[in-house]
This record gives C-alpha cells, structure tokens and sequence, in this order.
C-alpha cells in the first residue's frame, strides 16, 4: 500500500507539473493557463495528504491513518474536485480526485486493499489527464 502511495503521489506532480498552453492555442488554453496554478497547487495537496497517509501507514500508525490522514486527504480531494480545469480535461482531472477520495473512505473504514486499489488508479488517471491537457494545448 505505501508504495502504492507514494508513486501515485509522484506521478501526479511529474505530469501536471508542466502544464502550459502554446502561442496561438485555443481560448480554452488561455482558461487552462489561469487555472494551472490553483490546480497544481490542489494537485501537491492530495500528493502530500497521500505521502502523510503512507508514511503513517509504513510506520504501522493504522489509527492515524484511518483518522487524521484520512480526513486530509478526502478535504484535499474535495478542493481538488471542486477546482477542474476547463475544456476537455475537465472530466479526466475528476475521474482521479474521486479515485483518492473513494481511497480516503476506504482507508477510514479500514478497508486497506480497497483502498491501495483505488489509489493505484488514481496514479494512472491522473497521467491521462496530464497528457490530455496537453494534446489539448500543446
């Protein structure tokens, strides 16, 4: 589960980290470049409530992790999920915050597995987002 964790969290920032729209893009990179900062910044978040969450996991603090980590991360995710972009990426950007907060609810009910599943998939959502926006703007 922690390495689970922990490469989801890397993943996301190396994806969205780069975000930015060319000369001459469509308007809706113009709304993608105003967004990208709240964005990435919802994204380190999510990625820091995850890295918490697996460290207390990896330390054997089940309790911490079930309780405070847990509520972090689904208030982290549901500022993510009330902050998408715009335009076409709006629908791959959701699709991982609700796979980190399904994991949160997991986690808080104890449900490790469950919950190490729905993490991994917000790993490899978050990634599709990332290329999205960019086929979208780049």
């Amino acid at each position: 589960m922690t390495s689970t964790v922990m490469l989801a969290a890397g993943a996301a920032v190396a994806v969205l980290a780069g975000l930015g729209c060319s000369a001459g893009a469509p308007d809706v990179c113009t709304q993608v470049s105003s967004w990208h900062g709240t964005g990435v910044a919802n994204i380190h978040r999510v990625d820091k409530a995850l890295f918490t969450l697996g460290e207390s996991l990896k330390a054997g603090q089940v309790a911490v992790a079930e309780g405070p980590d847990a509520r972090r991360l689904l208030a982290a995710a549901a500022t993510a999920l009330g902050d998408p972009p715009p335009g076409a990426s709006r629908h791959e950007y959701i699709a991982p915050m609700t796979h980190v907060k399904t994991g949160a609810l997991q986690v808080q009910a104890g449900h490790l597995t469950a919950a190490a599943t729905a993490l991994a998939a917000y790993g490899s959502a978050i990634k599709r987002a990332g290329l999205l926006v960019n086929r979208q703007c780049g």
